[in-house]
């Protein structure tokens, strides 16, 4: 049996019952049953009704995550002893003030708190047999009280105001650290967590890479929307295989060639003029350079088995030096300063082509994408649709914010569903002609 429990009055309960319905409840189905318990004084009519409709709506839940939420009217939880058995809970409301009796729920394995008025979490400290601790979007400002929390294997310290790892050195169980969007300016403190295997640390104030290289069995480590300038003691990773070092100022790619498992590198909007020293990262399928002041692709020749490559918004003129990237599905080049469709001919894999907002007059040079089935051409300079009937699967074609005036040819596109012409100087009878004719082609206009 799944608990949702509402102490309070009045509004109180009209404020959790809304909650729970909007956030946690689907209409649709009614897989799951659920025990309601309001205790209310001087109910109004109008809270009886609300009530109802809560009943409805939770027995209609399709949910499979067990969900508890224990509120009081004035802001605080107590009697939390008819939980002593239970093992997840979940705390998600602004107005809680205090918690009363949390740390005698000796057998929580694993507790969510989220967005409450509290700033002290010294009831943590005895909950000893948590697995899975997340805390988001409270002050806490330290980490203490979690010397004792040994088996910990998932700590969220997200958005909380702190400044400095610290006290963490006894988690020496802990796979996952989330601690992002805090103002921490340092790495430290995370030296004896070996068994790490995933490190968040996106929306901080670090300036230089520190004391992660000696965790060995890392395989994620995310450090976007920091003050980087470089990249350094991550060489030694050799399990890595996500690394974010996107949103910062990074210069040069460089000190990663060690990292031989790497899957997915993002590396956007930094300040990287060349694309480099990737030839080791022979398992690499998702490389992000967009938003960099990259001019030339090239340093790509041994990344074969390539899957996405993102290299928008840079100062790119010409597309070359693909050729070798066989298994290349998506290819992301717009906003920079191509004026030619060309050298696409080896990339027989591709199926999502985007070059929005470049210098292009003329659709060519796509004969050999047969597996293409999207194309975005917005913002560039194409007055006419040709150049596409060997593109046999071509399912949806963006072409909006051009100078193309006819569009007679569209149903030779056998396989195309949609296409959006916004921003062209077509003559909207030619539009209503060509949709009464065919229905297969839906055209936004």
């Amino acid at each position: 049996m799944r608990y949702i429990i509402a102490y309070g009055k009045g509004e109180g309960i009209i404020s959790v019952g809304r909650k729970l319905a909007l956030q946690w409840c689907h209409p649709a189905r009614m897989d799951y049953n659920f025990l309601i318990i309001f205790i209310m004084k001087n109910i109004k009519i109008k809270t009886i009704i609300y009530c109802l409709l809560l009943i409805f709506n939770l027995y209609s839940c399709e949910n499979k995550y067990e969900k508890l939420l224990i509120y009081k009217a004035d802001g605080t939880i107590d009697e939390l002893k008819v939980l002593e058995n239970e093992t997840k809970l979940f705390f998600n409301d602004h107005e809680i003030i205090d918690i009363q009796g949390l740390e005698n729920l000796n057998k929580l394995e694993s507790i969510i708190l989220d967005n409450i008025q509290i700033n002290n979490l010294e009831m943590i400290k005895n909950l000893t047999s948590l697995k899975e601790l997340h805390i988001l979007n409270i002050k806490i400002k330290n980490i203490e009280n979690f010397d004792l929390l040994t088996k910990l294997n998932n700590l969220i310290l997200s958005n909380c105001h702190i400044e400095e790892i610290k006290n963490l050195k006894n988690l020496v169980n802990l796979e996952s650290l989330n601690l992002s969007n805090n103002k921490i300016t340092r790495i430290e403190g995370i030296e004896n967590l070996k068994n790490l295997r995933f490190l968040n640390l996106e929306g901080n104030l670090i300036k230089n890479i520190h004391n992660v290289n000696n965790l060995e069995n890392l395989r994620s480590l995310n450090l976007s929307h920091n003050k980087l300038k470089e990249i350094k003691e991550i060489n030694n990773l050799r399990n890595l295989e996500y690394l974010n070092l996107s949103n910062n100022f990074i210069l040069r790619i460089n000190n990663i060639t060690n990292l031989s498992n790497l899957k997915t590198f993002i590396i956007s909007d930094n300040k990287i003029s060349r694309i480099e020293q990737l030839d080791s990262l022979k398992k690499l399928v998702k490389l992000d350079l967009n938003g960099n002041q990259i001019k030339k692709i090239e340093g790509l020749d041994l990344s074969i088995k390539l899957n996405e490559l993102f290299i928008g918004f840079n100062y790119i003129k010409k597309i070359e030096n693909l050729s070798m990237l066989k298994n290349l599905s998506l290819l992301d080049l717009q906003s920079n300063f191509i004026r030619i469709l060309e050298n696409l001919d080896d990339l027989a894999n591709l199926e999502f082509l985007n070059l929005k907002n470049n210098n292009i007059k003329e659709i060519a040079g796509l004969d050999k994408l047969q597996k293409l089935t999207e194309l975005n051409l917005i913002g560039n300079k194409i007055n006419v649709i040709h150049g596409l009937d060997k593109c046999v699967n071509l399912k949806v074609l963006l072409l909006e914010n051009n100078i193309i005036t006819n569009i007679d040819n569209i149903e030779a596109l056998e396989s195309l569903e949609r296409i959006y012409l916004k921003g062209n100087d077509i003559d909207n009878n030619i539009i209503k002609e060509i949709s009464k004719k065919q229905k297969r082609i839906k055209i936004f206009f």
